[in-house]
């Protein structure tokens, strides 16, 4: 289990990956931007995938490839039911209408 609380992942390859083995992550209140990807959930590693991805209060922005992947190889479709997202942000196009719901429920903290 591993926990990633009020961070910023700035710069890197992958902001936020869960897609070795199966891990299981909680991560609250992240800014994930000008990565390659802001977040990623799978792998094409040989040993297959079972980890678990929750978000809160995450906003993944203007990474250069994308903000967000959701990629399972060893099937020909993803499985979202192992990745939550609550009161988050993912992508540009969403920016404006997520902040507007993000400051009518008070941050999410109401």
């Amino acid at each position: 289990y591993v926990s990633v609380r009020e961070v910023v992942i700035s710069g890197c390859a992958q902001g936020l990956e869960v897609g070795y083995g199966g891990p299981v992550v909680h991560a609250d209140s992240l800014l994930l931007l000008h990565n390659a990807v802001g977040i990623r959930y799978g792998c094409d590693y040989p040993t297959g995938h079972r980890g678990v991805l929750r978000l809160t209060r995450a906003v993944a922005v203007n990474n250069s490839d994308s903000d967000y992947v959701n990629a399972f190889p060893e099937a020909p479709h993803t499985r979202p039911w192992k990745v939550s997202m609550e009161c988050s942000l993912v992508g540009a196009a969403q920016a404006l209408l997520a902040l507007e719901q993000w400051a009518r429920c008070g941050g999410c903290g109401g």
